[in-house]
C-alpha cells in the first residue's frame, strides 16, 4: 500500500470499506418487484436520478394526486433525503434533495403493504477521471515536456494528488510527475472544451436543478454566473506535468495510482488508471536533400524529426551548420521543423552538408550527435510545353451604316 501524509485516516478508510463491502454483498440477492415496477431499469444511479414507480393497481385515494407523502414510502439505504409525490394513483416519484455519493451502493424497498414487494440495489461511479485534454497525444513523436489536463467526477488538491501521480513507459522506467491546479487561464489557452470545465458529480445535480430555489445556489461555473479572473482555480482539475523532461522512450504514459484522494475524505482511487501518451524519439537531422525548381531554384532542405528552437533564425542557424565547399550567397531560412539553405549551388557538386551537435530544438532538448550527409544537385529533366489554347477570333464590327 502506497503511504501519502496527506491521506485519509486509517480507521475512516476501514470502515468506508467495510460499509462499502456490506451493501456490495447485498448486490449478490436477486432484486425483488412485484406489484410494482421502477421506469428506469438502469442499475447504476447518476446523480440527477429520480425514481419513477408504476404500481400495477391503484394504492392511493384520487384526493392523494398531487400531494407529497410523508413519510415517504420509498426506503433508501444507506440514507438519501428526498419527497415522494403522488403523480396519480397508480404512479408516485421520489426527487432525491441531494446528488447521492459517489461510490456508494443504495439499497431501495417500498413500504406500501404486503402485497407489494420492491428491492434493488443501484451504484454510483467511482471516484474517476472523467475527462483529458489533450484526448489524444502524437503517439509516434511525444512531446518530452507533456502537459496534461485532467478532470476528475469530484474535487481534490494537488498536494494531496502529488505522490499518487508519476510518468512510466514500457520498460518501467518512471518519471516524477509536477501537479498544479488547473486555471481559467488554461483553459482559454487550451481551447478544445472551451471555457466551460467538465463540471463535478455534485456540480451536474445544481446544474439540473431550477435556478429559482433559494436553497440551492448556482455553482461558480453556472450560466448567467459572474465571468471568473484567469487566475481562478477549476477545482476537480488538475495540469499534470513531468519534473524533468521525459528521456527517449517507447509507450510513456501517465499514471495515476489507486488510493489517489479526492479532497472528500471518503474518496479515493479503487484502482490504477493510466492515460497512454506515446514515444519520444530523438531530436535530429533526419533527411538532407537538394532540391531544383524552375520557380524557386536550388536548395537544400534539412529535416528535423521536432520543431528547431523559435530562437534559431535565418542568420544565427548557419553556425550550427555548414556546407563544404561553401556556396557563395549561402542563406537559410526556418519553417518549424525544416530548414532551407539557399544559395550559388552547382550542377554535379558533390555537396557535404554538416548538422553540429547542440542544434536546440522547441523542446527542451538539442541535438546529441553531429549529422553529415552528401547530396547534389542534377540537372531538371527536360520538359515539353504545349502551347495554350489559340483565342477564338475576334469578331469584326460592320462598317458604320452598312445595316
Amino acid at each position: 500500500m502506497i503511504h501519502h501524509p496527506n491521506q485519509r485516516p486509517a480507521g475512516v478508510a476501514i470502515l468506508a470499506t467495510m460499509w462499502l463491502a456490506l451493501l456490495a454483498g447485498c448486490g449478490g440477492a436477486p432484486e425483488v418487484e412485484r406489484g410494482v415496477h421502477l421506469m428506469d431499469e438502469s442499475d447504476t444511479l447518476e446523480p440527477t436520478a429520480t425514481f419513477e414507480f408504476r404500481f400495477e393497481q391503484p394504492v392511493v385515494a384520487g384526493s392523494l394526486v398531487g400531494s407529497v407523502a410523508t413519510p415517504s414510502p420509498l426506503v433508501i439505504t444507506p440514507d438519501l433525503p428526498g419527497e415522494w409525490t403522488w403523480l396519480s394513483r397508480r404512479n408516485g416519484v421520489f426527487h432525491p434533495h441531494s446528488a447521492p455519493l459517489l461510490g456508494r451502493a443504495y439499497r431501495l424497498s417500498l413500504a406500501i403493504g404486503s402485497d407489494i414487494q420492491f428491492e434493488r440495489v443501484l451504484r454510483t461511479p467511482e471516484f474517476a477521471v472523467i475527462h483529458t485534454v489533450p484526448r489524444d497525444f502524437n503517439p509516434d513523436n511525444l512531446s518530452c515536456t507533456p502537459s496534461v489536463r485532467v478532470y476528475f467526477n469530484a474535487d481534490l488538491k494537488p498536494a494531496d494528488a502529488a505522490g499518487f501521480v508519476e510518468f512510466i513507459d514500457a520498460t518501467g522506467r518512471r518519471a516524477q510527475a509536477n501537479v498544479r491546479q488547473v486555471t481559467r487561464a488554461d483553459q482559454d489557452d487550451w481551447s478544445e472544451t472551451g471555457p466551460q470545465a467538465p463540471l463535478t458529480w455534485n456540480e451536474r445535480f445544481v446544474e439540473a436543478k431550477p435556478r429559482e430555489s433559494a436553497a440551492r445556489p448556482a455553482t461558480p461555473r453556472a450560466a448567467g454566473a459572474k465571468e471568473p479572473d484567469s487566475a481562478q482555480t477549476i477545482a476537480n482539475g488538475l495540469v499534470i506535468f513531468p519534473a524533468e523532461p521525459l528521456p527517449v522512450g517507447a509507450n510513456w504514459q501517465l499514471r495515476l495510482r489507486a488510493g489517489l484522494p479526492a479532497a472528500d475524505p471518503y474518496l479515493q482511487f479503487a484502482r490504477d488508471t493510466t492515460i497512454a501518451l506515446g514515444n519520444v524519439i530523438p531530436f535530429a537531422a533526419t533527411d538532407v536533400s537538394a532540391r531544383s525548381s524552375l520557380q524557386s531554384g536550388r536548395r537544400i532542405l534539412i529535416e528535423f524529426s521536432k520543431p528547431v528552437s523559435p530562437e534559431l533564425n535565418g542568420s544565427n542557424v548557419l553556425k550550427w551548420m555548414a556546407v563544404t565547399p561553401s556556396p557563395s550567397n549561402l542563406v537559410a531560412s526556418l519553417a518549424s521543423s525544416t530548414v532551407s539553405l539557399e544559395g550559388d549551388f552547382q550542377l554535379d557538386e558533390h555537396y557535404l552538408v554538416t548538422v553540429k551537435a547542440g542544434l536546440p530544438a522547441r523542446e527542451p532538448v538539442t541535438q546529441a550527435e553531429a549529422m553529415t550527409q552528401t547530396v547534389t544537385f542534377a540537372p531538371l529533366p527536360p520538359r515539353l510545353s504545349r502551347p495554350g489554347p489559340r483565342p477564338p477570333p475576334r469578331s469584326r464590327r460592320p462598317p458604320r451604316g452598312s445595316i
